[in-house]
C-alpha cells in the first residue's frame, strides 16, 4: 500500500506541476509578446524527468503485483464482494419501490415491513 500511496502522490504532484507550467505559459503569453516565452521557469514548475521517462518508469515498475497469487486471490475476492453488494443493493432498491407503492396505497404496516426487509439487505445505505 505504501508503494501505491507513493505512486498516487507522485502522479498528483506531476499533474500539479504540469498545470502550474501551463498556467505560467498562458500568463506569459498575455503579459509579454506571444513569441517570447522563456523556458527558464521550466525547472521551477517541472521535473527534470521527461514525461516519456516517467511513463517508461511507470510501466517498468508496476505498482500492482499482477504475478503474485495472493494479489490475484484478493482481487478475485474483491470482485465477488462487489457483485454480492450489487445484488443486495438491487434487491433493497426493489423492496424500497414496493414499500413506496404500499405507502401510496396507505398500507403503512406492509410498507414498513418492506422497508425493514430492504434495510436488512443493505444497512449502510441511508436511502
Amino acid at each position: 500500500m505504501t508503494k501505491v500511496d507513493q505512486y498516487k502522490e507522485e502522479k498528483k504532484n506531476r499533474k500539479i506541476k504540469r498545470s502550474n507550467w501551463e498556467n505560467w505559459k498562458k500568463t506569459q503569453e498575455i503579459i509579454y509578446d506571444k513569441y517570447e516565452i522563456s523556458n527558464a521557469k521550466w525547472d521551477f514548475f517541472y521535473d527534470e524527468e521527461s514525461d516519456e521517462e516517467f511513463e517508461k518508469r511507470e510501466k517498468d515498475n508496476q505498482v500492482l503485483p499482477t504475478n503474485d497469487p495472493n494479489f490475484k486471490a484478493m482481487e478475485k475476492d474483491m470482485e465477488e464482494r462487489s457483485k454480492r453488494i450489487a445484488k443486495r443493493r438491487d434487491a433493497a432498491e426493489k423492496l424500497k419501490k414496493v414499500g413506496n407503492d404500499l405507502m401510496k396505497k396507505q398500507k403503512y404496516q406492509e410498507a414498513a415491513e418492506k422497508y425493514t426487509e430492504a434495510i436488512g439487505h443493505i444497512k449502510d445505505s441511508k436511502v
